[in-house]
C-alpha cells in the first residue's frame, strides 16, 4: 500500500493477482449485466466516461422493487479506464430519490449529505 493510497481511495490487487488489459476489464465489467440484477453497467460516453454503473431505478421492470424497498438514495459510478497505468478512475454521484406514487424523481444530492 502506497503512502497516499488511503487518502486517494486507491485500491491495489492482492499479491499474485495478474493485471488485465483495459479491454479485458471493460469486457468483464460489461459482463456483469444480467436481466435479474437491479443495476446496469453501460457505455458512458455521454457522461464523459468509459463506463457508467447505476441502479435501474428508472427501468419500469425494476420500479416495483425499488418502491417496495423504499430506496431514498441511489448512486451512479462513472469510470474511466487508464490503460497506461492499469487503473480505473471513478467518480461517484449520489442522487436523492423522491417518490410520486410509483414514479421516482432523481435529484443530485446536496454536498455534505451522507448516508
Amino acid at each position: 500500500m502506497g503512502l497516499f493510497d488511503k487518502l486517494t481511495g486507491t485500491k491495489r490487487p492482492a499479491d499474485g493477482v495478474a493485471q488485465r488489459s483495459a479491454a479485458e476489464v471493460h469486457a468483464a465489467l460489461l459482463g456483469l449485466n444480467r436481466p435479474d440484477v437491479p443495476y446496469v453497467v453501460r457505455d458512458g460516453r455521454e457522461e464523459g466516461a468509459d463506463l457508467v454503473a447505476e441502479w435501474r431505478i428508472l427501468d419500469p421492470a425494476w420500479q416495483t422493487f425499488f418502491v417496495r424497498t423504499q430506496v431514498s438514495r441511489v448512486f451512479q459510478v462513472r469510470m474511466r479506464l487508464v490503460p497506461e497505468k492499469n487503473e480505473i478512475r471513478s467518480l461517484d454521484q449520489q442522487y436523492e430519490v423522491t417518490w410520486v406514487g410509483d414514479t421516482p424523481r432523481l435529484a443530485i444530492a446536496r454536498p455534505g449529505v451522507s448516508i
